[in-house]
């Protein structure tokens, strides 16, 4: 790969080429986008290791859906084996796929767990009032302690 540098206006190009390739083959990228949701939710209920690979995962299924949609245009249905096609090449290939996910999931949880480490409190308490389902006028005491937006938009900032 080579990095291209374009003029900004081309992102709309893009956006309409990517489109185009979705509604050739709509039903196999909403498919393939659904198995990676369901991975997705299998992955976060097993704690702590699921999250972490979920992370560690991301890149590989990026390059997935590049896959998928190089075989679209290629006239072909994109199946699920795009997700493991990246790990198909040889072993330097393979790790280094291995490595940019797990440089992604370091560099993608140092925001959480520095956000957890300024807010981790604010955080829970309104994710508990949430699932125990309070009202709005409970909400809005948690809702004002400044930890939760200071952590909030750290997190944003740091993501």
């Amino acid at each position: 790969m080579k990095l291209q540098l374009v003029p900004a206006r081309r992102g709309a190009l893009w956006v309409r080429s990517g489109f185009r390739v979705f509604f050739q083959r709509p039903l196999a990228f909403s498919g393939l986008f659904l198995l990676y949701l369901v991975a997705a939710q299998v992955l976060m209920v097993l704690r702590p290791i699921g999250p972490a690979l979920l992370f560690t995962f991301v890149p590989m299924a990026s390059l997935g859906f590049m896959i998928a949609t190089r075989t679209a245009l290629a006239g072909r249905f994109p199946l699920p084996s795009v997700f493991i096609e990246p790990l198909r090449g040889g072993a330097s290939r393979r790790r280094a796929q291995i490595q940019l996910g797990v440089i992604y999931a370091l560099a993608m949880g140092a925001p959480f767990w520095l956000t957890n480490t300024i807010a981790g409190d604010a955080f829970d308490a309104l994710q508990q009032a949430v699932a125990n389902k309070k009202s709005p006028e409970d909400l809005a005491p948690l809702l004002a302690d400044p930890s939760l937006l200071t952590g909030g938009l750290l997190f944003v900032g740091l993501a």
